[in-house]
């Protein structure tokens, strides 16, 4: 969990150890190079750094600045991208959600390769757990779900036991929704 996860950004490295996400490239105790990382996301709810194999890590908001720091240090390219997991979980947040809205938001996302039906097929996927994640455990949030919180409550976080995904199957829907995660464009 996000508890045990640690970083210690250093002159030319950055050391992670727990990354929360088991299919992840960082999982155990990583050292990521300047040279691995295409990009950097700071001004996401959750700043992102984007790999250059494709995946992309999550980082708590708290990182935000040294982020910055390490990605001026080395020269990465500080971006701002669509949240493409937030809009497709819009419908999960905790307030109303109308039909002329999510009709902007399928625009939205068509615009970025998914098509509504696609939207529709990912939306049913995921609803029992995003149910769980956001209304049964409580959290009630209103303003924000990403990726973060699809994989957390994917993995039974606040959504319990009953949605954990079995590791196969977690890491097969990792590599699928990092896939997803990249259709984002810059803006």
């Amino acid at each position: 969990m996000w508890s045990d996860f640690q970083i210690d950004f250093q002159a030319k490295v950055i050391e992670i150890l727990n990354y929360p996400y088991p299919p992840s490239s960082v999982t155990q105790k990583s050292y990521l190079s300047p040279l691995e990382i295409d990009e950097i996301d700071p001004e996401k709810v959750m700043p992102e750094i984007r790999l250059k194999t494709g995946e992309i890590l999550f980082f708590p908001a708290g990182l935000r600045s040294k982020l910055q720091k390490f990605a001026r240090r080395h020269q990465i390219p500080l971006i701002k991208r669509v949240d493409v997991w937030s809009l497709i979980l819009e419908p999960f947040l905790d307030r109303d959600f109308l039909e002329e809205q999510d009709l902007q938001t399928k625009e939205t996302l068509k615009g970025l390769g998914l098509s509504p039906q696609e939207v529709d097929e990912i939306r049913a996927q995921v609803e029992d757990a995003m149910i769980a994640y956001n209304f049964e455990s409580m959290l009630w949030e209103r303003d924000h779900l990403g990726l973060p919180d699809l994989l957390d409550a994917l993995m039974g976080r606040l959504s319990g036991s009953k949605y954990r995904l079995s590791p196969e199957e977690f890491q097969e829907f990792y590599s699928q929704a990092m896939e997803i995660a990249q259709q984002a464009k810059v803006f």
